[in-house]
Formats: structure tokens, sequence, C-alpha cells
């Protein structure tokens, strides 16, 4: 059954009116399908950002180079030497605008940048992804005008948006004059350069607008249609097509009647050239007749369906906190929305489909943050990111190549085949070793969730041992012998120490080595001979770095932490004062997400303080969170998940360029992870909650081994049932309580003593 709009648990609201604010809920209340995604923009307001057009995977290039701005002293990423070879940057490709409407009322047009504006409501329906905007506009003759916008991005259908516009007249008696379709005149957000040049231009019949754009540095071709049906009596309408150099739109003429509304239903379509490399194909006509045939309605009721199968795999339930309960499924609804469900060849953009501010490239946080939510509920899904990541590995083992070691470096800021879309005057795309380890992280709890030896046969072996031949390239001897050590490396904040050291990535990439070493050995055992593509000697000398890899915890040298890229003032009296703390919270961040990703790592957990220092960054809370909860820490658990939110919802600066995926996933992965205390591994499912106060419930599924987990986590319980979709024997382990969960059974266990 759809949940409706009004229901305050799964309704996202908005009635801000600042500037900031209006740019910010362009993010929060755009739309997306998976192949392509859509701005939330209120369609009469041209002032600020450019309206977002993307199809998931449809790159050009843009001069990200130029927009870096000098100062006295770069930014520790920078790197100088490479900064007279800079060239473009690929990146996703802002598309023209389907979604083009002006509104004449007796030729006056109706837009917010001449005010008039009144009780502004944005909404978007969590249940469904139906994002609505309404208003009233009262112009210079005191006239006041109501406008409503619908839409929605089908999941069901990828090329399909769906769009309803009504106008009503709310004291007046008007002539409206609408023009509605494409506008080819968008540009990049990042540099303001146009991705593309226009190369088709038609509108036939009236109601039907064509475009085809070309873009230059790929080759891509992309084309769009709309087709506009008029819900309204057509004898008193006027209707033409018209095409302008760069826009192409049906305008509707008619005379409207006091507090009687015209409604337009809008039905968008989207192809590019590269739908069949993607594995998405579709005819551009064909798609728009389907869409209309269906109409607005009849493919919403659809949409509903298709988004409860979701919400009953993926939904979180907090029981005693609303404004937690809104915010975490505003966070799944994005997250489930943006996931490329259709194809193996891609995976999430790092401000999913709602900006072109980050370039479209995919960063380690996906799999650090996001993946986590994929592959407990939607593994296929999960599945086909840890592909592409796969098929990745072909240019990284030409990045590795060209930085002079074996094996395979995966890329920084990946593009849509897993290539590095940054050039080399940026230090992470050589210092950023670290995204190798996060995948393969990623891809054993993939394993652990699923048993899905065939993908580690096909994929993850070759994924495991091209990154543990880089780092054993990479590495280099440590102070004393035996010792080994990365220098000029960059942990996830993107800062490096003293010494260019990282506590995170030295353990990441420990545990990749000794894990890479055990999965080559077991294929071993299993074919009774060594793997064509790795030998003992390889796997013991995985073995022999890994033990001997400097664990910063015992250098005393490496205690001072430098954070070259802190706002520390110039002053030096003040820079004295604060650079310590700037110094110890940024080594605390870097231990503390190392010591939330191996909890059972007994040496990075005595690293931590007792009171670590907190940098607060994204990255930081979400490894706060979870820290605090493994010590049933609830205070500072929660402090730290209220810090998240707001960085990750309420703070304009940081959604103005889009909503940041690994902060949206971080959400998830603090209430499974950390108050669930949720941890999938070789030996089975442990939980070890640790409920806020005021909590009084946590209600979530997982899926595990094809078998979907209900879980209810209380202060005083925790009860666990497995589905029947097949046989299962589960270990599970809940706060110290061992048991084998089978097909169709529930477990309670008292929880209370342990919280």
């Amino acid at each position: 059954m759809r949940v409706m709009p009004s229901d305050p648990a799964w309704t996202y609201r908005s009635t801000s009116l600042g500037a900031d604010d209006l740019v910010r809920d362009n993010a929060l209340f755009g739309v997306s399908s998976g192949y392509l995604g859509l701005s939330g923009h209120i369609l009469e307001h041209r002032d600020g950002p450019c309206p977002v057009t993307l199809i998931n995977g449809v790159f050009d290039e843009v001069d990200l180079f130029g927009t870096l701005r000098a100062t006295s002293e770069p930014p520790a990423q920078l790197d100088a030497r490479y900064f007279d070879t800079a060239g473009a940057t690929p990146a996703i490709a802002n598309l023209p605008n389907p979604q083009y409407l002006r509104i004449f009322v007796d030729d006056r047009e109706i837009t917010l940048a001449r005010g008039g504006l009144r009780d502004l409501e944005r909404t978007l329906d969590l249940a469904t992804g139906l994002s609505h905007y309404r208003y009233d506009f009262r112009d210079a003759w005191n006239r006041m005008t109501r406008i409503q916008v619908e839409r929605f991005a089908a999941i069901a259908h990828p090329h399909r948006v769906y769009q309803r516009i009504t106008i009503t007249p709310l004291d007046h008696d008007a002539e409206l004059r609408l023009r509605i379709g494409i506008d080819g005149s968008t540009f990049s957000n990042i540099t303001r350069e146009r991705c593309y040049r226009v190369v088709d231009l038609s509108t036939h019949p009236a109601e039907r607008c064509r475009m085809g754009v070309h873009l230059p540095a790929r080759s891509i071709n992309v084309d769009l249609a709309c087709a506009h049906r008029l819900i309204a009596d057509e004898a008193d309408t006027s209707t033409s097509g018209v095409t302008e150099h760069d826009a192409v739109y049906t305008q509707f003429t008619r005379r409207a009647a006091r507090d009687q509304p015209v409604t337009i239903e809008k039905h968008i379509v989207l192809t590019s050239s590269e739908d069949l490399r993607h594995g998405v194909v579709a005819n551009i006509d064909d798609e728009l007749n389907a869409a209309l045939e269906q109409g607005f309605d009849t493919a919403l009721a659809e949409q509903s369906q298709q988004w409860s199968a979701l919400w009953h795999d993926c939904d979180v339930r907090i029981d005693g906190a609303s404004d937690a309960q809104l915010a975490v499924r505003f966070t799944i609804h994005h997250l489930l929305a943006a996931a490329p469900r259709y194809n193996n060849r891609l995976a999430m953009p790092n401000r999913l489909l709602t900006s072109d501010a980050g370039g479209g490239h995919t960063r380690y946080e996906h799999e650090l943050f996001i993946l986590p939510l994929l592959t407990l509920t939607q593994s296929q899904i999960a599945r086909a990111s840890l592909a592409w990541r796969s098929a990745g590995l072909r240019p990284a083992r030409e990045t590795a190549r060209s930085l002079g070691y074996a094996g395979a470096k995966l890329a920084w800021h990946a593009g849509p085949a897993g290539e590095e879309c940054l050039g080399p005057w940026q230090r992470l795309t050589r210092a950023g070793i670290h995204v190798n380890a996060d995948v393969c992280y990623a891809l054993m709890q993939y394993l652990c969730a699923t048993d899905d030896r065939r993908f580690l046969q096909e994929h993850g072996l070759e994924l495991l041992i091209e990154s543990a031949r880089f780092y054993a390239a990479r590495a280099e001897p440590g102070t004393t012998p035996g010792t080994y050590d990365f220098t000029m490396v960059f942990g996830p904040d993107e800062s490096p120490d003293a010494d260019g050291r990282s506590w995170y990535t030295n353990a990441m990439v420990r545990w990749l080595l000794l894990t890479a070493a055990e999965a080559a050995t077991a294929v071993e055992a299993a074919r009774s001979r060594p793997p064509s593509v790795v030998t003992r000697d390889e796997i013991n000398n995985w073995r022999s770095i890994a033990g001997g890899l400097v664990r910063h915890a015992e250098d005393d040298a490496t205690q001072h932490v430098r954070r070259s890229d802190s706002p520390v003032p110039s002053h030096p009296a003040v820079s004295d004062i604060l650079a310590p703390f700037l110094q110890r919270a940024s080594r605390d961040a870097d231990l503390r997400l190392a010591a939330a990703l191996l909890p059972n790592d007994s040496d990075l957990l005595n690293a931590l303080p007792d009171s670590p220092a907190s940098a607060d960054t994204r990255t930081d809370l979400i490894a706060q969170v979870l820290t605090a909860a493994r010590h049933h820490d609830r205070a500072r658990t929660h402090a730290a998940f209220q810090r998240l939110l707001r960085l990750s919802l309420d703070a304009p600066r940081e959604t103005a360029n889009g909503l940041d995926a690994a902060a949206l996933g971080g959400v998830w992965f603090a209430c499974i992870f950390g108050f669930a205390g949720v941890c999938v591994d070789a030996n089975g499912l442990h939980i070890d909650p640790c409920l806020p106060e005021g909590w009084s419930g946590l209600h979530f599924t997982l899926k595990l081994r094809g078998v979907s987990i209900g879980v209810a986590v209380t202060p005083m319980e925790v009860t666990i049932r497995a589905g029947i979709q097949r046989k299962l024997e589960l270990p599970v382990t809940v706060t110290g309580n061992e048991f084998v969960l089978h097909a169709g059974e529930e477990r309670n266990v008292v929880v209370e003593a342990a919280n």
C-alpha cells in the first residue's frame, strides 16, 4: 500500500525562501532513476546555479584546473611540478534542460526574480519519489496566481520523467501563455562551460519537442524529447511549436477563469549513444509513446508499487525519534534512487545525480559508506558496482605502470570506465593509495553477506591480487630492519601528516595483504596447485610485508601530525594555540576510521586515546559513531550522529553543490553498524546494540545468503527473524549469546545488561 505524502514520517518538506536555502533545496528535491537525474529547481526561478540534467556515465570535459584559486600557500594536495601540463578534466555533462517552463499571465511573466512569492512549500514523498512544489504569486496588479509542479523519475522505466504543471488564477480571469519544452543553453556549474552543441531541433506535432546534442570530447550523442498534454477543453486553446537558436518548446495560449486550474502533463525521455555500452538501450520515440499512453497517474501508481518493494527490503524504522526517522528515510531514498540498478558498468557519483559540481566522479567513499546499504539489502546492485570496479583494473594497471609499480592502482576520482579523472597536478592521484584496500574491504563484506563464490572467482580474486601486488611494490623499507612503511600518502581526510604517513593507510594495507594471501592460498588449495595468476613466493612476500608494516601507534615520532590545509591563523601566537589541536584531530580521525573498520585489530583500539580529538569531518563523524557505540557511550554516539545529520541535510553550503553521497550513506552506516552494532563477517552475523537515549526501538531488514533477516532492537531485547526464501544455517552472536539461525526461525535475546 502506498504511504500518502501527508504522512510526516515519509514526507521531506521545506518552506524556506532564503536564497541559500533555495539553492540547497535544488538538490534535496531532485529526482533520479539511477539512469538519469534532474535537479529539483523551481522552474520559474532562474537565478543561482544552472538547472541540472544528468545521465550517469555521460561525460565530457571541463577546465577544472582553471577553477583553482591561487594562494601564497597552496593546498598540500596540489603539485606545482605538473601545473604546466594540466589539461581538461573528464566530468559528467550538464545536458539541456527538459524542464524548461515560462509562464505569462496577461503577458506578465511569473518569475521569482520579480518578488511576489507567497506560501512556498516544497515536498518530497519518500515513499514514491514524487517531488512537488507549490506557491502563490502576487503580481504588480495585486492578482494572485497559484503554481504547482509535480515530477518523478520512473525507476521502472529509467529513461522517463513524468511532470505535471497546474496554474490556477485564484482571484482573477486572465490569458495564460505557457512556453514548455527543452532549453539548450545550460552549462557546467563547475566552470560555466557548455559541454555540448545543439545539432537538431524539431517540434512536430506542436505538442512534441525534440533536441539532439553532441558532446565533442568523447563523441557522445544525447537525444531529449518531451510531449505535452493539456488537461482541459482544447476549444479555447491555441497551440504552436517553436524552435529557436538553442531552445524548442510548445506554446499554449488560453483564457483561464477565476479559480479554474489549467493542467499540463509533460512526459520527458532521454537517451544516449552510451546506452548500448551501459546496457540500457531504448528507442526514444517508443518510450515517448509509451509514456503518453501510460499517463501521469498510472505511471505514479506503478512508481508507488516499485518503491513499496524497495522500502520493504530497505526501510529503517526508528521508534521515539521522529526527526531522525525522517532523515534516515531521506538518505535511503536518495541512495536507492541513484543506484545504477540496470547494468554492471557504472557506479554512483560522489554527488549522486543531484549536481554536476562533483564532476560525476566515484570516490573511495562509494565502497566504504554507500555499498554497505546495497550489499545488505540489494546485493545484486552491490555486485554490479563491484564488477564495475573489477572492469576498472585495466586503467588501474596503466596507472600503476606509469608510477613505476606492479599491480593496479585504482583511481582516486574514477570516471565511467574506472579511469582516473584528475590530472597529476592533484597529488591524491598518486598519494591516495588506500582506495584499493577500501574497495577490497567492500568486496569481502559482500562475499561474507552473500557467499557468492562465483563472483570471487570471476572478479574478486583479481581485485585482491592486483591490489596486493601494487602495495607490495609501493611499500618502502622502514627505519628498522624487517619493517615496512608508506610515505607520501594521504589518509581519508585528504591531509598528510608531517612525514606523509597515514595510520589508516598502513592498517588497511596490512589487512588487504593478509586477506589477499589467504584468498590466494585457498584457491591454491582448492586447485591442488598455485593459481596461474600468483605464485607462492608472492603470497609469502605479502605476508612478510604485512607483518612488518609499521604501526604508527608504536612510533612516538609520528605522534605529532600536522594538517597542512587547516585554516590556522597566520598570527604565530594563535597558530601555536590551535595547531596542536588540529594536529591531534587529524591524527585521531585517521586512526579512528581504521579502528572502526577493523574492530578486531587490538593494536588500533589500544592506540585510540581516552578522549580523542574530533575533526568533525564527514568521514570522522561516521567513525565517531562506530567507535563510541562499541564502547556503549550513548551520549557521544548520539552527539556525533546529530552532527552528521546536520552536515548531510541542514548545511546549505554543503548541499548547494549537490547531495554528498558519502554523508548520506554514512547515516545508514551509523544506524546499522553503530546503533544496532551489526557486523557481518566470515563468522556470521554479530549484533551488539547501543541505542541512543530516547530511542525505544530500531527495526530493519538485512539480506544474508539470500534470506531476509528481520531485526528489531529495543533497549532490553533483540529479536531476529529469518525468512524462508531458502535453506539457512547462519551463525549469530548477540551481545555474546551465540546460536545458529535457521530459515523461518525467530530468536529473542535480552540485552539490557549490555547497555
